[in-house]
């Protein structure tokens, strides 16, 4: 297992603290999709219910293709947001510092690839070096009890 830095979050990666709580990095700890780009990071923090699914679904499963404020307003419209609040919450300032903030996690983990997980700062444990993706969670599990463990 690769021994990591400082606990961050990372874009298009999932981290993990000593609680066990995963972290997708899009836009704060609380939100756990993988989202990447500024409008999903925008979508995920614009999001005060803490549902992802949906929009996790629409894009990863359907693969629609929301790609600027318009359609994302479009698509919390659906969801039963109304449109005037979600545009004002898509660009205030506490969402615009959480993309930031998730910007600057991005970066600061240099991520090689995804699926990535990042495991209370210390552990990064990818499919390749967990021999796939069903590896790659057991190799998680084990490290997140493991830090569990050492937390108390």
């Amino acid at each position: 297992f690769a021994q990591h830095g400082p606990a961050l979050s990372v874009d298009s990666t999932r981290s993990a603290d000593a609680s066990g709580s995963v972290h997708c990095g899009c836009c704060s700890p609380t939100h756990q999709c993988g989202t990447t780009s500024t409008v999903g990071k925008h979508a995920h923090a614009a999001a005060d219910d803490g549902d992802h699914v949906p929009l996790f679904e629409a894009i990863h499963v359907k693969k629609q293709q929301i790609r600027s404020e318009e359609d994302l307003t479009n698509f919390f419209v659906k969801q039963g947001v109304d449109a005037a609040k979600f545009r004002k919450v898509y660009s205030s300032f506490g969402v615009n510092s959480m993309v930031n903030q998730a910007k600057a996690r991005a970066k600061g983990y240099r991520t090689q690839g995804t699926p990535e997980v990042i495991i209370n700062g210390k552990y990064r444990v990818t499919t390749r070096m967990s021999k796939g993706f069903d590896g790659m969670l057991k190799v998680a599990s084990f490290l997140i009890e493991k830090e569990r463990q050492a937390a108390l």
